[in-house]
């Protein structure tokens, strides 16, 4: 989901306990999560640090890399 998509639709996460941002390495979804806390007053966002890369290095190796 695009970012501005959120704009339009963010009723649509309101009452959500979380929402959790993801990118590749982290940086946009950092950028993206204080857009979201920051800009739309979305209490539920968290970035997951470090992204795909990181939870495939950490956690789960046989995910793909992109």
């Amino acid at each position: 989901m695009q970012i501005r998509d959120l704009v339009k639709n963010k009723e649509m996460f309101e009452g959500k306990s979380k929402v959790f941002v993801m990118c590749r390495r982290g940086n946009a979804s950092k950028e993206a999560t204080e857009l979201l806390l920051n800009e739309l007053n979305l209490k539920t966002a968290i970035n997951v640090e470090g992204g795909i890369e990181a939870i495939k290095s950490e956690i789960d190796p046989s995910l793909p890399s992109y």
